[in-house]
């Protein structure tokens, strides 16, 4: 028995990234330091395949049709901000340190194949989502007494939000 197959796919895929990023610092006196940094990066991307395959054999005739589509985003910002200031002469410091870090990223896909001489379809569909929204923040003090004696104490506190979605269908027979 002789086989033939025959296919084609096209592929398109649009991208759109970027990146933004700004950090301040400031000394208002020769003991206090303040800094301040934002950064944002933005992420998209949207892709698209069609394909169409042809098998023939002496038996029979199949085609199938194929369409997949993905859907993209991603989003981060991060803001850092941080304040020192200097206790005396020895180095003796207190710090504030905090950061917010939001994330945000979501997918989306659709398949659809479909098979000609059968008659019957066949649909995925995909979506998720997943966002995390953490703030950290430290407070430290070193107190240098003497030359191999000193202080180190200090506080952190940390609050992460979590989130995690997800949706699947599978559709058979219409």
């Amino acid at each position: 028995s002789r086989l033939s197959l025959a296919g084609i796919s096209r592929h398109k895929t649009k991208t759109l990234q970027g990146n933004v990023s700004l950090g301040v610092f400031y000394e208002p006196t020769d003991k206090d330091k303040i800094g301040l940094q934002i950064d944002y990066n933005p992420d998209k991307n949207r892709s698209t395949v069609t394909s169409h395959t042809q098998m023939l054999s002496e038996l029979s005739e199949e085609t199938t049709l194929g369409t997949y589509r993905s859907d993209y985003k991603f989003h981060n910002l991060n803001v850092a901000l941080n304040y020192s200031h200097m206790l005396d002469n020895k180095g003796s410091v207190l710090k504030w340190n905090s950061n917010y870090n939001y994330q945000y990223s979501s997918t989306d896909e659709n398949n659809r194949m479909q098979w000609l001489p059968l008659g019957t379809d066949s649909i995925y569909t995909t979506d998720n989502t997943n966002r995390y929204n953490i703030i950290d923040t430290e407070v430290s003090l070193q107190k240098n007494f003497k030359p191999g004696w000193r202080l180190n104490a200090g506080l952190k506190y940390t609050h992460n939000d979590v989130g995690y979605d997800s949706r699947h269908f599978n559709f058979l027979n219409n």
